[in-house]
């Protein structure tokens, strides 16, 4: 029979010491970490780029949070330059006006999107919109992009449009931060913002009317996917909500995460779902672009491209990704031609490359007449 050797008093003292001290630690970080990170943040002060859009050429909208203001004629000031801005009588970016019905022989595209397609940081007409027409005068190509959208302010804004324009095609662009954008009520420049919740696959609208004032009864991620009971309970604890950010956070950095599993996409797809749907039951035919950040560029490409492209194939829809587009044009000239330096955005000649591949895309797909 084998004896049971049982630790000696000192190292049973030891462990039991060891075990305090830990606990002791994990109680101070918490405390800590709800001190720093409160379950509820306040809105952040607007800082950067986050205070240009709201602080000159928006307004607040009960159903999108913000929108553009109509009739007006604004600047953005940046790195030394400024850049005018003008928005129609219908708050599409630039001075063109366009009827409730296309001209005839012509061909009209919504451009539904966020600060890519608003065109952040160029002229009027150099935007890709804007350029788009230009290459081709049978186009009317409406600017439906707000800097600062997600995918469910992106779906929202062209379902208001659609029946009062009566397009041809909508082109959907998304940029990655798109689906985490889509995560939150509030952005932080302290702008309120509808949001939807998923619950046994179905979508639910929420935080509709937008708050018009800045005080938020809801955090500025609210819990949209259902979780378990212990997912529940552990998301009591700032320092498992902390500890997770980061994980994920660093996930994304190795490019190891799992965007087919993860919260944003998981959302994200089910919006941009509803989207193509909605569009296909008015006739309409949607095309997804994917809007690739500078780092794809000059590093890896993130898994979330390739569950756009799945999305795309599944939907039954036709995907534009600028991806190979952008790396073709880097190994040509530096990333400062295509894409604004200190800046997330394209220059005018990077928009231009995009407008040309579309153009390109739609005589191919002969829907304009090649010139």
């Amino acid at each position: 029979m084998t004896r049971r050797v049982l630790p000696s008093r000192p190292q049973a003292q030891n462990f039991l010491l060891l075990a305090v001290v830990l606990l002791f630690l994990l109680g101070v970080s918490e405390l800590v970490l709800r001190k720093l990170y409160p379950e509820a943040p306040k809105p952040q002060a607007a800082a950067g780029w986050a205070i240009i859009p709201e602080s000159s050429w928006i307004e607040y909208d009960a159903t999108l949070g913000w929108t553009h203001q109509r009739n007006t004629s604004s600047s953005l000031k940046k790195n030394g330059q400024t850049v005018p801005v003008s928005l129609n009588s219908k708050g599409y970016r630039g001075t063109r006006e366009y009827a409730d019905y296309k001209k005839p022989g012509s061909f009209r595209i919504l451009a539904a999107g966020d600060s890519f397609t608003f065109g952040f940081g160029v002229h009027d007409n150099e935007t890709f919109p804007a350029q788009m027409e230009a290459l081709d005068p049978s186009l009317e190509v409406l600017n439906l992009g707000v800097a600062g959208y997600g995918v469910d302010q992106i779906y929202l804004s062209a379902q208001r449009e659609l029946s009062e324009t009566h397009p041809d095609l909508v082109l959907i662009s998304v940029y990655p931060e798109d689906f985490w954008r889509a995560t939150r009520a509030f952005n932080d420049a302290g702008y309120g913002k509808p949001y939807f919740s998923l619950k046994d696959g179905a979508l639910e609208l929420r935080h509709v009317p937008v708050p018009r004032d800045k005080n938020f009864s809801t955090v500025q991620f609210p819990d949209l996917i259902g979780k378990s009971p212990l997912e529940k309970f552990l998301m009591n604890s700032a320092l498992y909500r902390v500890t997770l950010k980061a994980m994920i956070r660093l996930q994304k950095m190795l490019g190891l995460e799992d965007p087919d599993s993860s919260p944003e996409w998981v959302l994200g797809r089910v919006i941009l779902s509803h989207m193509v749907h909605d569009l296909k039951r008015a006739g309409v035919p949607a095309v997804l672009v994917i809007v690739p950040p500078q780092r794809w560029l000059t590093g890896t490409v993130e898994p979330v491209r390739d569950s756009m492209l799945r999305f795309a194939n599944r939907e039954g829809i036709d995907a534009v990704d600028l991806t190979p587009v952008f790396q073709k044009a880097f190994a040509e000239k530096p990333a400062a031609h295509w894409y604004i330096t200190d800046d997330l955005h394209w220059t005018a000649a990077g928009n231009r490359l995009v407008a040309q591949t579309l153009v390109d895309y739609l005589k191919n797909k002969s829907l304009l007449k090649a010139s």
